[in-house]
């Protein structure tokens, strides 16, 4: 590069070296990048603060392309001395994250997080809504699916308001995973739809492979593995999937498979390298995909330390739908509670919706103490002591799950059905509801409709006799 060219380029804006810079890097080159970076760094007068920042975060991001995400580090901590920036923020968060630096990932994600909420940042800034993406995917690794899912849902909203096709085509598959594995959302069918019908040679890549994963994950939970697995196999086909992006489809769709108790594709296995350098999440699928009857306690106990709440929720599921039912499996049960029971109640109802096919009836049951007027779930207690009317309504299902509107008011107030009553009763199963919704994470124990009024069909309901 001649001086001319230099003296050209350090005379940019911000904005003009970003486009430039962010050019190369979406064509592989790399070298160029380093190149350039060292050449308008060596002249003089200093560069300004704002360009040392960008000039130092792009020689970071060509790091992390190349695999080296500890020389990364160096430079995005380098680029932070010249300035906060949210991008620069969140691509720091995620790079102590493939280090595996949990603390430090855990303390840049929320710094990113307090920074979006300060009231001097623009709403409707693309930066910003991709900064939700990144934080929606750290909640998801954290367990906290409520929180992933609001991110997506309103970026992809603000995004369809402001007509960014950009951001929208990149929200739309995160919200759409997170309902496919995580929810029966009357919404899959619709966004799967939508994705489904862009012209993926007019997107990137990165959300081509993205679109590609999601949609993996919705045709299992719409159609079935057939259709999932010609996915899987197309992106061993195409050059620009990474070797940790064909890693990530492939056990994805084998965990999701076997959760289902459904049969993997014999071929499956010829896909997985020896050479791989698995995760540790991958390390216990791979286990399960080999001999899932061999698939020891300890050994998942062992891989603990290395995995994100999520994982290590999604392993203790991955057991229980290998194995019979007995003593283990139901500590297992019993460990699954425990590690729910420091999420909030509406993360809870997420991973419970998962797990539910694998919890026998016993598992799941509500115990009436009339005497002591309280509710027992899984060692946690509602007093009901002050709610007649919610304690009789749950002793009643107890003698019998399904019962008649007319009848449960003769109950309860000994009178007829009226409308006024039918009102009564419906707002009081509503409150109640609420309640065993923070006792249990399941929406709607009491089912109620004109004529009937019923326990979900995955809950039992045991009356003590005093």
């Amino acid at each position: 590069m001649t001086s001319a060219e230099v003296a050209t380029f350090r005379l940019m804006s911000v904005y003009e070296l970003d486009r430039h810079l962010q050019t190369w890097l979406a064509e592989g080159r790399y070298k160029d990048i380093f190149a350039f970076c060292e050449a308008l760094e060596s002249g003089d007068p200093p560069l300004r603060p704002e360009t040392q920042r960008v000039l130092n975060h792009y020689q970071a991001m060509a790091y992390i392309y190349l695999g080296a995400p500890n020389k990364a580090k160096q430079f995005y901590l380098k680029a932070l001395e010249f300035g906060e920036n949210i991008s620069l923020q969140r691509d720091l968060a995620c790079c102590y994250y493939l280090l595996d630096e949990i603390d430090e990932w855990r303390q840049s994600y929320q710094f990113l997080e307090a920074t979006l909420h300060r009231s001097d940042i623009a709403i409707q800034d693309i930066q910003t809504w991709r900064a939700q993406l990144i934080l929606g995917k750290f909640y998801e690794e954290e367990g906290l699916i409520h929180k992933a899912r609001e991110y997506y849902q309103e970026t992809w909203k603000a995004a369809l308001i402001a007509n960014n096709t950009t951001i929208v085509q990149q929200a739309l598959p995160q919200l759409l995973r997170v309902l496919a594995l995580f929810t029966n959302s009357d919404e899959i069918s619709s966004l799967y739809a939508q994705l489904v019908d862009i012209d993926t040679s007019k997107i990137s890549p990165d959300l081509t492979i993205e679109m590609e994963h999601s949609l993996m994950l919705a045709e299992l939970y719409l159609i079935g593995p057939n259709h999932a697995w010609t996915r899987v196999q197309a992106a061993f086909t195409e050059p620009y999937w990474s070797e940790e992006d064909r890693r990530l489809i492939l056990f994805d769709f084998a965990e999701e498979v076997l959760m289902r108790k459904e049969t993997l594709p014999m071929e499956l296995t010829s896909f997985i390298s020896s050479d791989w350098s698995l995760s540790a999440h991958e390390e216990q699928i791979l286990r399960f995909i080999q001999n899932p009857n061999e698939v020891k306690i300890h050994w998942l106990n062992r891989l603990a330390p290395r995995l994100s709440a999520a994982c290590r929720l999604r392993g203790l599921f991955l057991f229980l739908a290998s194995q019979d039912s007995g003593d283990l499996q139901k500590e297992v049960h019993r460990k699954i509670q425990l590690l729910l029971g420091v999420l909030p109640v509406e993360a809870r109802g997420y991973w419970l919706h998962k797990v539910e096919p694998y919890y026998e009836k016993t598992d799941l049951t509500i115990t009436v103490d009339p005497k002591m007027k309280k509710l027992t779930y899984q060692n946690k207690e509602l007093d009901l002591s002050r709610k007649k009317g919610m304690l009789q309504i749950m002793s009643e299902l107890g003698g019998e799950p399904s019962l008649s509107v007319d009848a449960l008011i003769e109950h309860l107030w000994s009178t007829d059905y009226s409308p006024e009553h039918f009102h009564r009763l419906r707002m009081t199963i509503h409150r109640l509801n609420n309640l065993l919704f923070d006792l249990t994470s399941i929406q709607k124990v009491v089912e109620f409709d004109s004529e009937k009024v019923k326990i979900h069909p995955s809950i039992n309901i045991s009356t003590l006799n005093n």
